[in-house]
């Protein structure tokens, strides 16, 4: 009864908020899309850019201060089909190619790729058949969460 509450007064809050909880459904990713993801998080945009090739390209910073990039990916003519979110940075925790390989093993929700002296978590999203912002916000929430966790299993925080 309680979880009836609580959704009921969820759901009223966001009808009465309007369009600021817009969940438009969309079929490529483009710049404006990954911006709207972005800032539907509350996140700042630090870049963005086109790649010569049409790839629409942002980085951001989440409000704990962790930088991430958003890229188009299976794009064709300009016209993008998947969205790939990455965090990278200088893998000062020591990971080595079997604690990667056990991440990718137990944490479905990200892909982790050790670089020579960094370290890469991603997740993708294919939204050619359909999708939302609030979809790829979330994915890009869960990304930023387990990339924290992981990291902080590792400094020891």
């Amino acid at each position: 009864m309680t979880r009836l509450i609580a959704a009921l007064s969820m759901l009223a809050v966001c009808l009465a908020a309007g369009p600021s909880y817009a969940n438009d459904r969309i079929d490529n990713v483009d710049i404006a899309v990954m911006r709207g993801v972005a800032e539907r998080l509350g996140h700042e945009i630090t870049a963005q850019a086109t790649l010569d090739n049409g790839t629409p390209i942002i980085q951001a910073r989440d409000q704990g201060g962790l930088n991430y990039t958003l890229a188009g990916m299976a794009c064709s003519d300009g016209t993008c089909f998947g969205m790939v979110s990455v965090i990278e940075f200088e893998n000062d925790v020591g990971m080595d190619t079997d604690t990667v390989n056990r991440i990718n093993g137990n944490w479905a929700a990200v892909k982790v790729v050790l670089h020579e002296s960094t370290i890469e978590f991603s997740r993708y999203d294919v939204v050619d058949g359909g999708a939302t912002t609030e979809g790829l916000a979330a994915s890009l929430s869960a990304l930023l969460d387990v990339t924290r966790s992981i990291i902080a299993s590792f400094s020891g925080n």
